[in-house]
């Protein structure tokens, strides 16, 4: 299977959930920062956080604070009880450039992202065995009949 289809492992789930929990607050602070543009990079970006991965986030500012970068992610751990690593647009890229070339998901559509790479995850699970590109060793139960006696 693809590197490009790996389910998210369970902390990047549990972030992106983090995230959604407590979104109306974490646009607040992006917003009074003057922030306009905001990705996710790194690890929770493509799935593959751990428990002591930082929310990533490459921003740009509305008229280029970047010394404030260390207190907006001080806010937003204060908010969400997870570290943030706030980087800036700089060199003259745009924030979307320097985002495709890390990898990177707008914030707005990483919940999107998520459900179509799990959901392309199963379809190539499943067209992997149907192709018996998997053997299977020992029992296998799969769904609410593996709760069945026998």
């Amino acid at each position: 299977m693809s590197a490009e289809l790996r389910k998210p492992t369970t902390d990047s789930t549990r972030l992106l959930d983090l995230l959604a929990a407590h979104e109306e607050s974490i646009r607040a602070v992006l917003a009074a920062a003057g922030i306009t543009d905001v990705w996710i990079v790194g690890p929770l970006a493509d799935g593959s956080a751990r428990p002591d991965s930082t929310i990533d986030l490459l921003v740009r500012f509305e008229e280029h604070d970047h010394a404030h970068a260390a207190d907006i992610a001080q806010q937003l751990h204060e908010i969400t009880g997870t570290s943030f690593r706030i980087n800036s647009d700089s060199g003259g890229e745009s924030v979307a450039a320097a985002s495709a070339r890390q990898g990177g998901v707008r914030l707005d559509e990483i919940a999107a992202t998520y459900a179509a790479r799990s959901e392309a995850y199963y379809d190539e699970l499943s067209r992997a065995f149907e192709n018996g590109e998997f053997t299977v060793v020992g029992d296998i139960e799969i769904g609410p009949a593996a709760n069945r006696k026998r």
